[in-house]
């Protein structure tokens, strides 16, 4: 498949089986919720009762969610773990590595997460967080509260 070009239903439908989502229908959610913007699994919501804030947008494997995946298990994520990332935080393969997961990853080290992959594992939401206009101004507010950072962290696994 060319890098520029943008990828078919068929191929990211196949692409995402082979990276362990083995439902077919979960499949083609994931795919319509992140490349039709009228889709109607976008007004739908998660077993949390919130919905899912998706910018859907053409998709190649390529550009688009192969450097995704290859990021996450570059950072210590399995293969096994890959499912249950992507169900749960579904815009996850859309987005960009540089500006909104590394950054991410990165924060969570500097604040002293010790195992990154298994607090992604246990809350793939936080996945969902912006670093700088969510995250850190949560974290910035409980450290001025004078939360002990063991404790935001806690936080993080439990309820932020």
């Amino acid at each position: 498949m060319a890098k520029g070009r943008f990828s078919s239903f068929e191929e990211l439908d196949q692409f995402l089986s082979s990276v362990g989502l083995q439902n077919r229908a979960e499949r083609a959610r994931l795919i319509d919720l992140n490349t039709n913007p009228r889709s109607l699994f976008a007004g739908m919501k998660n077993k949390k009762g919130s919905k899912a804030r998706i910018n859907a947008r053409p998709l190649s494997i390529e550009r688009d969610i192969r450097p995704v995946i290859d990021y996450l298990i570059g950072e210590g994520l399995t293969k096994d773990d890959l499912p249950r990332l992507i169900t749960s935080q579904p815009a996850l393969i859309g987005y960009d590595v540089d500006s909104h997961l590394r950054p991410l990853i990165d924060y969570l080290k500097e604040l002293g997460v010790e195992d990154v992959p298994a607090l992604l594992v246990k809350r793939p939401t936080l996945l969902g967080l912006n670093t700088n206009d969510g995250l850190r101004k949560i974290v910035n507010y409980l450290k001025s509260v004078d939360t002990p950072v063991d404790k935001i962290i806690d936080y993080l696994g439990t309820s932020i």
